[in-house]
């Protein structure tokens, strides 16, 4: 009889599936979703093929105020996406994304034909062995927009990093508002 338990009791914990319904997950990113879910844009895993948006969905289930209507329990200004730097922060700023960084040069050293010219514009040096004008290296450089164009504002352009427009902290229920940097909850 003892036997026949525990044979019953191991088939039973072999047969546990997990079930998640629709909104009912919070999220920054795909990766933190289930299965067949998605992180959407209000920060919520939607299941295939859901429509409508999860403040509806949460709101029907009564973990919110329903049709679409949320309560400003989040407050407070969201960071903007311009000045987040490291891609991890960026990327879990909802209405951010991000795209790899650079500091380019705006003028072509090597398009520059005579050493005279060459030596006079800023960011380009002749080279000896070849005598053919190339940029100074590292001459534009920095991880910030404001950090590459306050060095050499006329010969360097910024460009990527995090770009886009942070969603408003009211946009966020209790259970979401602390994913948003910036926003406090008010409950």
């Amino acid at each position: 009889m003892v036997r026949l338990v525990v044979i019953a009791v191991i088939l039973t914990g072999c047969s546990y599936s997990a079930s998640f319904q629709d909104c009912a997950v919070a999220c920054r990113a795909p990766t933190e979703c289930p299965p067949d879910f998605t992180c959407n844009s209000e920060g919520f895993c939607r299941a295939a093929g859901a429509s409508g948006t999860c403040a509806s969905v949460r709101g029907d289930a009564g973990l919110g105020s329903g049709d679409g209507q949320q309560q400003e329990t989040c407050q407070g200004t969201p960071v903007a996406c311009e000045t987040i730097i490291p891609m991890s922060d960026c990327v879990a700023q909802m209405g951010c994304s991000f795209a790899q960084s650079f500091c380019d040069r705006t003028v072509n050293c090597e398009g520059i034909g005579t050493n005279t010219q060459c030596m006079n514009t800023p960011g380009c040096e002749t080279d000896i062995p070849t005598s053919t004008c190339k940029d100074i290296p590292g001459y534009c450089h920095g991880l910030t927009k404001s950090a590459c164009e306050s060095l050499h504002g006329t010969e360097c352009a910024y460009s990527g990093g995090c770009t886009g427009t942070p969603k408003a902290c009211s946009t966020f229920d209790e259970a979401t508002c602390f994913m948003q940097d910036g926003c406090q909850s008010q409950l």
